[in-house]
C-alpha cells in the first residue's frame, strides 16, 4: 500500500513511517501542506493519506479537501490531537474516512481505515458527553456538601428545578440528608 504521511512533527512522522514500513508499506513523508502538494505532484500512486490537522503552512482540512477532489480513490484519515466535534464533522464532509486521536500507532491508524467510515464523530460525542456528565456530577456533589443536603438551596444555587435536582441526587445515590441511600 502507498501511504502519504503529513505532519509537522518530524519525530512522529519518522516513528509512524518506521512502523508502517515494517509492515511492507511504501511511505512518503511531508512536513507541511506545501511538501504534501509537491509529493502529490511527483508520486502517482497514493492509496492512503494520513493527515495532521495543524500544519505549519495551512490546515490538514485543506489537503483532505484537495486530495478528495483530485484523487477520490485515496482513503483519507485525519490524525489530530484536537478532535472536536466540528473538526471531525468538517473532515468527514470534506472526504476523510475517519478521524483518529493522537497519539496512535501505525497499526491503529491502519485499523481505523478498515473500520466503518466516520465512526469518530459518535465516539467524540460520547466522550464529550461523559466528560460533561462527570463535571456535572462533581458540581452537584460539591453543592450537596456545601448546602448540607438542603435541596431548595442547592437547586437555587445550581439554577435547576427541584425535580431535576432530585433526579441527579437519585442517580448519584445521595439522599437529602447527606448520606448515601440504602439499597432496597
Amino acid at each position: 500500500m502507498h501511504i502519504l504521511l503529513v505532519d509537522d512533527c518530524h519525530e512522529l512522522l519518522v516513528a509512524l513511517a518506521t512502523q508502517l514500513r515494517k509492515r511492507h508499506h511504501e511511505v512518503q513523508l511531508a512536513h507541511s501542506l506545501g511538501e504534501a502538494r509537491a509529493v502529490m505532484a511527483i508520486i502517482a500512486p497514493i492509496d492512503v493519506a494520513i493527515v495532521d490537522l495543524v500544519l505549519g503552512d495551512g490546515s490538514g482540512l485543506e489537503l483532505i479537501d484537495e486530495l478528495h477532489r483530485r484523487r477520490p480513490a485515496v482513503q483519507l484519515l485525519l490524525h489530530t490531537a484536537m478532535p472536536d466535534t466540528r473538526t471531525v464533522s468538517d473532515a468527514v464532509n470534506l472526504g476523510a474516512r475517519t478521524v483518529v486521536d493522537k497519539p496512535a500507532t501505525g497499526d491503529e491508524l491502519l485499523e481505523a481505515l478498515v473500520r466503518r467510515p466516520s465512526t469518530a464523530l459518535p465516539d467524540i460525542k460520547r466522550r464529550w458527553h461523559d466528560t460533561l456528565r462527570k463535571a456535572q456530577d462533581r458540581l452537584i456533589a460539591r453543592a450537596f456538601e456545601a448546602h448540607g443536603g438542603n435541596r431548595s438551596r442547592m437547586a437555587r444555587r445550581l439554577g435547576i428545578s427541584l425535580p431535576t435536582l432530585r433526579r441527579h441526587l437519585a442517580r448519584l445515590g445521595l439522599s437529602s440528608r447527606g448520606r448515601p441511600k440504602r439499597p432496597k
